[in-house]
C-alpha cells in the first residue's frame, strides 16, 4: 500500500474522539514484544501509549541528541493528541516548534490541535506553515486536505489530495 494510501486509512485517527479520556500511560501497557530497552521501537510505534512511554524515556536521557529529542517530543505530542490530552499534545507541540520552526510534523499536529479546539483560524495556519516548512511532503498536503474536507471545501481539499497522490 503507498504511503497516502496508508494515511488516508489513518486520517480518522489523528483527532482525538470527543468522549475519549486520559489514562496516564504506565510500562505495563506496552504492547506484546516492545521492550523497555528499546525506546526508539517505542517511540515509533502506532499504538499510543507505548509511544509516549519511549518518547519520554528518550526526552528525559541524558545522551540524546537534540534531533532525537525533537523527535521524540514530536512523537510524543502527536501521541498525546492521538489519546486526548490535548494540554500535554500542545506542550510538547509547541516546545517542537520553538525550538524547529520548520518541523512540518509538529506544525500539521498543531493544525490538528487546534482544529479540535475548534479554533480553525489557527489550524489553517499552522497547516499552511507546514506546507510551507516541507512542500514535498504528501502528509502534509493529506492533513490539510483533511481539514479542508471536514471544513466543507471540497476543491482545497480536492487540490490538496491531488498534491498528496502526485507526491507519493
Amino acid at each position: 500500500m503507498s504511503k497516502v494510501g496508508r494515511l488516508l486509512m489513518c486520517a480518522g485517527l489523528m483527532l482525538p474522539s470527543p468522549g475519549s479520556r486520559t489514562i496516564e500511560p504506565h510500562e505495563r501497557d506496552l504492547q506484546p514484544g516492545v521492550t523497555k530497552s528499546d525506546p526508539y521501537t517505542q517511540c515509533n510505534n502506532s499504538d499510543a501509549v507505548t509511544a509516549i512511554i519511549g518518547c519520554t524515556i528518550i526526552i528525559e536521557a541524558r545522551a540524546t541528541t537534540p534531533k532525537n529529542r525533537i523527535m521524540a517530543f514530536t512523537n510524543r505530542g502527536i501521541a498525546y493528541l492521538n489519546r486526548g490530552d490535548s494540554d500535554r499534545a500542545f506542550a510538547d507541540l509547541d516546545r517542537v516548534v520553538m525550538l524547529d520552526p520548520k518541523n512540518s510534523a509538529a506544525l500539521t499536529a498543531l493544525g490538528n490541535y487546534y482544529h479540535a479546539q475548534n479554533d480553525d483560524t489557527h489550524a489553517i495556519q499552522e497547516f499552511n506553515s507546514a506546507v510551507t516548512a516541507n512542500p514535498r511532503d504528501a502528509s502534509v498536503f493529506l492533513q490539510r486536505g483533511n481539514f479542508y474536507l471536514l471544513n466543507g471545501d471540497s476543491n482545497e481539499a480536492m487540490a490538496d489530495f491531488d498534491k498528496a497522490v502526485a507526491l507519493d
